[in-house]
């Protein structure tokens, strides 16, 4: 699945079936007793024992088991927020459709989805999140990870002209048809206003088909019912897509909670590596010695396909833009592997555009 569609698949689910893909008043796991599940057993739950937690309604067996649960509901309790196991945010899963893997209780998109973990869970569980750079790290790597930055920036245009960026938008777009054989533009926008407000949306023939937007006030998906509340590992997948971008990670450079180290060379392609944590992410940007530029950026992340691992966006075709050398192709690889759905090639690039105060506001109008 191209990432593109799977983020137009994650609003989509989110708009048909709610914040997780929860029945409003209807009980989690077919009304089984979640805690008797993690203890592999198949005990329904009664509707007089419930606890909610997480936007989901779970129901037990008996007031023991509610104890147990409401001490450790991030045993007990679905796993990631939620999400689809199989693909990953920000795809919801369905409540109904659940596994137990080891212990925890995993939930999925479609029968399909829970099928395919089923054959091979190892593909689709993802690694503990980082909490830093790793302890390898010295003191004389971050002082080398700050002069190849400072030349990264330089490269980009100057240290004035990156620090003074307030936004940026950048548009890319497709051409299709559909099954009337009508021919349909689809355009994608992100957006960025800093210093912590993100908008992604989805027009096809001029019209809105999604938004997802993050901001410090709320984080919502935006659609033609109305809107969903984005939480957790939604809000973070969001955000972190329109964050992988050079000109947002050069700008943050100077952030308290951004720490960066020299960790080595890579030859594909040719650069220094340069480890950053930033945003509670891991990344790792290769720049070419030589030039200053911004060659890739890898992350744990997954393929188009729902798979873990390692993903890296290769940067290519710079432009003058304003003031600003830009990156305005990105070709994908996943484990080292060219992943088309990842592939894109910006239209345009806008620099500091005039942008409404309401495309991060939440519309008036909510869905139930």
């Amino acid at each position: 699945m191209n990432m593109n569609n799977k983020l137009l698949l994650g609003a989509l689910v989110t708009a048909s079936l709610g914040l997780v893909g929860q029945t409003p008043g209807a009980p989690a796991l077919e009304g089984l007793d979640p805690v008797a599940l993690v203890q592999g057993k198949e005990a329904p739950g009664k509707n007089s024992i419930s606890v909610e937690k997480g936007g989901f309604l779970y129901v037990f067996d008996s007031e023991e088991n509610k104890k147990r649960f409401l001490a450790d509901p991030d045993r007990y309790g679905i796993q990631n927020d939620g999400i689809c196991q199989r693909m990953g945010a920000p795809v919801n899963g369905n409540p109904d459709l659940w596994t137990v893997h080891q212990g925890k209780i995993y939930i999925f998109g479609s029968p399909g989805c829970h099928k395919a973990f089923a054959e091979a869970p190892e593909k689709y569980l993802d690694p503990p999140a980082a909490t830093g750079l790793p302890a390898s790290v010295q003191e004389n790597g971050r002082t080398n990870a700050r002069a190849l930055l400072e030349k990264a920036v330089q490269a980009m245009g100057s240290a004035t002209a990156v620090d003074a960026v307030s936004a940026y938008v950048m548009q890319s777009s497709r051409t299709r048809r559909n099954t009337q054989g009508e021919e349909v533009v689809n355009v994608r926008r992100m957006i960025t206003a800093f210093p912590a407000r993100f908008r992604i949306e989805q027009v096809a023939n001029g019209r809105l088909m999604f938004a997802q937007v993050v901001s410090p006030e709320s984080s919502f998906t935006a659609f033609g019912g109305g809107t969903q509340e984005l939480n957790g590992s939604r809000a973070k997948a969001a955000r972190s897509q329109v964050e992988r971008y050079p000109l947002a990670i050069l700008r943050a450079r100077k952030q308290k909670d951004f720490d960066a180290a020299w960790i080595g060379t890579s030859t594909n392609p040719e650069a220094e590596r340069v480890a950053i944590f930033y945003a509670g992410e891991l990344i790792e940007l290769g720049i070419d010695a030589k030039s200053g530029r911004v060659l890739s950026l890898s992350y744990a992340g997954r393929s188009s396909q729902g798979f873990t691992g390692t993903v890296t966006l290769l940067y290519s075709d710079f432009r003058k833009t304003g003031a600003l050398e830009l990156p305005y192709k990105i070709a994908g690889m996943h484990n080292g592997q060219p992943d088309a759905g990842f592939d894109v090639l910006f239209d345009s690039i806008s620099i500091d555009p005039a942008l409404s105060a309401e495309a991060f506001q939440k519309p008036a109008r909510s869905a139930r």
